[in-house]
């Protein structure tokens, strides 16, 4: 009976095709017409300004999930606008960091994310 789970283990496999073959170049390649071939997805990040009485000009960084600075560059806090980026499409947030304040901002599904300079206030009195 033992001997018949192992011979019974090893039957031929009819999912496989017959003749399998090995494509030689990407034209041979059989792919869905839907198939997305992109690694990396544009993500558009919504920065809202913070009005403030004096100019206050920082260094803007964003970070990917790996901490890898993917962007950098002076940005005026009372400024609002846009930083259009190319990340890996695996990424599901990136981080903001301006002078003291930095955030983990989640990225949308749609590719876009928004960023204020308003600090998020923790209660610690609870």
């Amino acid at each position: 009976m033992l001997i018949g789970f192992f011979f019974g283990a090893c039957s031929k496999d009819d999912n496989n095709p017959t003749n399998p073959t090995t494509p030689n170049s990407f034209q041979e390649l059989n792919v869905a017409p839907t198939f997305d071939w992109s690694t990396s997805s544009e993500l558009s990040l919504n920065i809202q300004g913070l009005p403030t009485v004096n100019p206050i000009n920082r260094t803007l960084v964003i970070l990917d999930q790996e901490g890898r600075v993917v962007h950098k560059e002076t940005w005026q806090m009372s400024a609002s606008g846009v930083v259009n980026l190319n990340l890996p499409a695996y990424m599901s947030e990136i981080t903001v960091r301006y002078g003291a304040i930095e955030k983990v901002v989640a990225i949308e599904s749609n590719g876009t994310a928004s960023f204020s300079f308003i600090p998020t206030v923790v209660d610690d009195t609870e």
